[in-house]
This record gives structure tokens, sequence and C-alpha cells, in this order.
């Protein structure tokens, strides 16, 4: 494999975990009650000093106390300005209920648990196609993404869908033939957060295409299943919207290829260095993974150059995070 195609890998398993900003830890590791005086208020959405974070931990907090997940969040939406409208702008209840039954400190021995399985799984997959050094570079870049487990972030459901779909994609580029592993993490990544629907998607296209009847059927049977839930959930969420309740200011007009690589930039350990240099690396991933080639090639360049079209697209600077 190329030298180019290397760097450009290495800087692409690195990037699609998503959000690696620091933030201070959160004052009470053992629960999502944690005082709100205690979360800190950049990087994300913010209503006045009111945060995304703090939105999701409150949540949270009151799903362990018993509160029913579609009441507690159009209540604290509604209170702190959030919009209820469309249905989609409250998140899917999966990381609320189990951040609710296992608690914070569990939560962060899973995502430790998981990043520790990415390095290894990318140091793995690249074996046979580039040096011992690459691959311990290959694996450092991933880890380098530790920021991301520290403090409120794990209540960001973008990055856990980052984290099970970096795991995802190296066992796919290592293990091709054994698909069963990569479809149940695409499974926990879509559980999570919608938006790592692309990525089934995609996997299903290639099954198709490579015609492996089992694999297409499994991942048809999983975008099946999550339209019928993303179907349920709108349901509740839409039961609990009054006339009154804000709308999303909607993600138009697109914020165009600048959007894509601000957003890439400033959630990947590239926002430490100069903009013109960071946004410059931004890029490179995609120009690695065409240099590539071949079918795992084609495969990462439609992920990455599909993520970064719907950036592009819908992206806004307050949810760069996604």
């Amino acid at each position: 494999m190329a030298r180019e195609a290397f760097l450009g890998i290495l800087l692409g398993a690195a990037l699609l975990l998503p959000g690696c900003s620091p933030h201070s830890p959160a004052s009470n590791p053992r629960g999502f009650n944690s005082p709100a005086s205690s979360l800190p208020t950049h990087s994300l959405h913010t209503h006045g000093r009111y945060t995304d974070k703090r939105l999701y931990r409150e949540i949270t907090a009151a799903v362990a106390d018993g509160a029913s997940y579609y009441a507690a969040a159009a209540r604290l939406q509604r209170a702190h300005g959030y919009p209820l409208k469309p249905s989609v702008t409250v998140r899917l209840p999966t990381l609320a209920f189990i951040g609710a039954a296992i608690g914070w400190g569990w939560l962060r021995a899973v995502a430790f648990a998981l990043l520790a399985a990415a390095m290894l799984a990318w140091f793995l997959a690249l074996r046979g196609k580039v040096t011992l050094p690459e691959r311990i570079a290959a694996a450092v870049a991933v880890g380098a993404n530790f920021g991301m487990l520290t403090g409120d972030p794990l209540i960001i459901h973008e990055r856990w869908a980052g984290l099970f779909l970096t795991l995802a994609l190296a066992l796919r580029i290592g293990r091709r033939e054994r698909w069963i592993p990569v479809l149940a993490l695409a499974a926990a990544a879509v559980a999570v957060r919608e938006l790592a629907l692309p990525f089934a998607l995609l996997a299903l296209a290639f099954a198709a295409w490579e015609g492996r009847r089992r694999e297409t059927l499994a991942w048809a049977a999983l975008v099946a299943l999550f339209v019928g839930v993303m179907a349920l959930h709108l349901h509740l969420v839409a039961a609990q919207v009054r006339p009154g309740d804000l709308a999303s200011q909607g993600w138009w007009p697109p914020g165009g290829p600048l959007m894509a690589l601000t957003a890439i930039a400033e959630s990947s350990p590239l926002q430490y260095l100069l903009v013109p240099l960071g946004m410059g690396l931004a890029a490179l991933p995609l120009a690695g993974w065409l240099a590539l080639g071949g079918r795992d090639g084609w495969f990462c360049t439609a992920v990455f150059g599909g993520y970064a079209l719907m950036f592009a697209l819908f992206a806004r600077p307050d949810n760069f995070y996604w």
C-alpha cells in the first residue's frame, strides 16, 4: 500500500471518533445527578449557559429516578428553550436507559474498553498492509481520542456512535469474512444515534453488490428494525408535543465543504493545530482511502465522503460535533 494511502488511513481512523476536546471531569463520577454547576458549558450547543451535555445528563438522572424518558425529555427541552419539533430533535432513549441502569462509572469503563479494542483492531487490521511502526502509529492515533472519555463528553450520543463505528470499520477491513461482529457494532451505533444509519446502508449495498446473500439479509433486517424502532420513537415524542413548543431552525442553507472541514477539525485532535493546517489535514483521510483502492478503499471512501457530504449539507456551527 502506498505511503500516502497509509497516512490518510491513519488520520481517518483517528477522525472517525468524534470529539476529543478536553472537558473537566464530573464532580460525581458514580451517577448522572452531578450538580449542574460542575458541568462545563463550552464546545456544544448552548441555551444561555445550559448545554446539550447538561440536558442529556438531567434527562438520564430523571430516568434513573423513575421518570418516563419521553416525559422527562419533553419537560426539560421545553423548560430550557430546546425545540420539540420535528420529533427528531429528541434523541433516541438508548443511552439514557443504559446510563440510568448502570451509572456513570460503568459507562466510562465500557467506553475505555471500546477504545482499547479499537486500538487493537486497527493494529491488527493493517497487518500485511503496512510496517509494524506504522501499525503502532495507527493504534496510537486512535488512542489519542482518550479525551472523549473524560468527564461529561460521555453523555454525548455521537461519541458513542463514533466508538462503535471506529471498531466496526477496523473489523470490516481486518476480517472481512467475519461480518457478524461488524453488524452487531453497527446495530449498537444506530441504537444510540440514527446518524450511524448510513454506515449500515452502505454495508447493505456492498454486501448485495458482492453477492453475500446472508449478510445482505442481515443488514436489511437491521435497517428494517431501525425503521420500526424510529417510527415508534417519533410517535412517542409527538405525543408529548404541545402547540406552543419550539420548532427547530432547520439545517438550511447548507454550510458547504468549509463547514465539513471545520466540523472535522473542531471535533478531533486537529483543533490544536493552526486553522489552515488543521483544515488541510481534515481533507487528507479521504485522499488516503482513494489511494488505497480496492473494495476496502472504496467502502471507506464512501463512508467518509458520505459523512463529509452530510456535514456540508446539514451541519450547523452549533452542532459541529455530529
